[in-house]
């Protein structure tokens, strides 16, 4: 079953986001960027209040895909005890897919030299990659033999739209089933809105992102309100099977 992953930034959210049915809490700052991150503070609070129950998930922020930058910050991150720490590719136009591959390879060299979480550990590593920036499919390749975790599927630019609205449909199956067949977690997110539920449930992802459609007047700024978890909570809950006549 297709997993809700909700976005919150803080320990209050947090709270709201498990009670209303969230199988992942994932820790952003919406006020930095698509990415922005939650301080190592608030990551600790969240990953002790959650206390095992559901995973936690992190970004740490829209930086750029730098070894040394991005070494630092998975490091700081992952000292806090959470699940996944979710790492964008934010390169222009994602580079080549040689290019790409290249610098992952490099990246994860930096990580694995400092001793940090890549694979096989208790925390794990999400490639987030941008339908809004023309993702390179052979980046995912990459990835897999870097020993990260997973693949999602995000938009950079929010105001752009969201997921479907970015990448035509036969580009999105192409990209689902590249992550498939390396047998990766697959997740789909990017302004999502209830209506996309049902059109991106036949992917089968691993789990669906929501912030702007768990908030208040769907402003990814605002509060999470209860009711509208619980809405999209149902909109992925299987159907119950209809009683015997």
């Amino acid at each position: 079953m297709t997993k809700l992953l909700a976005s919150v930034r803080n320990l209050d959210e947090a709270r709201l986001a498990l009670a209303g049915g969230a199988d992942i809490i994932d820790l952003k700052e919406p006020a930095q960027g698509a990415l922005g991150a939650v301080t190592p503070e608030i990551a600790r609070a969240v990953v002790d209040f959650v206390s095992s129950r559901v995973p936690v998930s992190a970004t740490i922020g829209d930086l750029p895909w730098r070894a040394q930058v991005l070494a630092p910050a998975v490091a700081a991150m992952a000292a806090t005890g959470v699940d996944y720490i979710k790492i964008g590719l934010f390169e222009p136009n994602a580079a080549t897919a040689l290019d790409a591959t290249e610098t992952i390879k490099e990246v994860c060299q930096v990580l694995r030299q400092a001793q940090l979480p890549i694979v096989a550990r208790p925390t794990q590593l999400i490639a987030v990659l941008f339908a809004d920036r023309a993702p390179e499919l052979g980046v995912i390749a990459a990835f897999a033999d870097a020993g990260f975790a997973g693949v999602m599927l995000d938009t950079a630019d929010k105001s752009r739209g969201g997921l479907r609205h970015c990448m035509k449909p036969t580009d999105l199956s192409a990209f689902c089933r590249r992550v498939r067949e390396h047998g990766m977690l697959l997740g789909l997110a990017g302004a999502l809105r209830a209506p996309d539920v049902a059109a991106l449930l036949p992917h089968t992802p691993d789990y669906l992102g929501f912030r702007g459609a768990l908030c208040e007047d769907d402003d990814r700024v605002a509060r999470i309100a209860p009711a509208r978890i619980r809405a999209v909570r149902a909109l992925l809950s299987p159907v119950p099977a209809p009683a015997p006549a």
